[in-house]
């Protein structure tokens, strides 16, 4: 209940619990075992360009490029459907950061859209013929998480169509969300989850506490913070550069203990 304190002082639920929601299918279909070769992919939609009637995401570039500068993966700003058809069967993370819409009167019309390219709306129908194989998609894009509400059902979204892919963990949004906010929210939920070991979970509940700790009165209000979501299961962030090292080090090990074992044999 409203107790009359400010917005950015008041008692918000996440300041007490990370929560996650599932989609009910997940838990009944088979866990998804194989993990693409790459790591990050990450596509952008224009800063400088209104794309029939979509206007710039200044937010996205920024994102796409902290990305880049600190992760392994491919990263395109102003980037297209095609290039997401093309790419997305081969990294283990996708990041969207473009224009979404939802769709309340249709099950399978919300979608994403891109700027570049001739067809820029990405549908579900699309993702599945896509062949993901991703573990995480972060749909950095208004209306993400939102469509038509069918009772029984839940509701039909575009992050619906990543999940019935095969995709188990998906970050999205509610609502329509700021550019600038998201990509603040987005970068801190990154340091968290690759940087300092979180789960995506636990990285997006982080993220959010640190933007309510620094917001005024203003945009301490849910509408800035509280549409991203988390969709699925729970994963930690696996450094395929580290597992290479570590069975590096194996090798190296085993070599010495046989060239060890053959100097003794000689010596006796």
């Amino acid at each position: 209940s409203y107790s009359g304190e400010s917005l950015d002082q008041m008692n918000f639920l996440i300041k007490q619990y990370a929560i996650r929601y599932e989609l009910s299918s997940l838990t009944v279909s088979d866990k998804q075992s194989i993990r693409a070769p790459k790591k990050v992919l990450g596509l952008g939609f224009s800063n400088d360009l209104t794309v029939d009637g979509y206007a710039p995401l200044p937010g996205t570039e920024k994102e796409i490029n902290s990305l880049k500068a600190s992760y392994k993966g491919t990263f395109i700003n102003s980037a297209s459907k095609e290039q997401f058809m093309d790419l997305s069967k081969d990294y283990d993370i996708i990041h969207l950061a473009v224009h979404g819409e939802s769709d309340t009167l249709s099950k399978y019309d919300a979608r994403l859209i891109f700027s570049s390219g001739e067809d820029r709306a990405l549908s579900t129908s699309d993702l599945y013929l896509a062949g993901l194989n991703a573990r995480l998609a972060i749909l950095s894009a208004c209306e993400s998480g939102s469509g038509m509400l069918n009772k029984g059902e839940g509701t039909f979204s575009i992050a619906r169509g990543f999940a019935l892919s095969g995709v188990p963990f998906v970050v999205i949004s509610l609502w329509k969300v700021n550019d600038k906010v998201t990509s603040k929210l987005i970068e801190s939920m990154y340091t968290s989850f690759i940087d300092d070991g979180h789960s995506i979970n636990k990285s997006l509940d982080l993220a959010k506490k640190n933007y309510l700790q620094n917001a005024d009165v203003y945009f301490a209000h849910p509408f800035y913070w509280a549409s991203f979501v988390h969709l699925g299961e729970d994963m930690h962030f696996e450094d395929q550069g580290n597992d290479y090292l570590v069975y590096g080090l194996v090798v190296i090990l085993l070599l010495l203990s046989v060239v060890t074992i053959k100097k003794r044999k000689r010596t006796y």
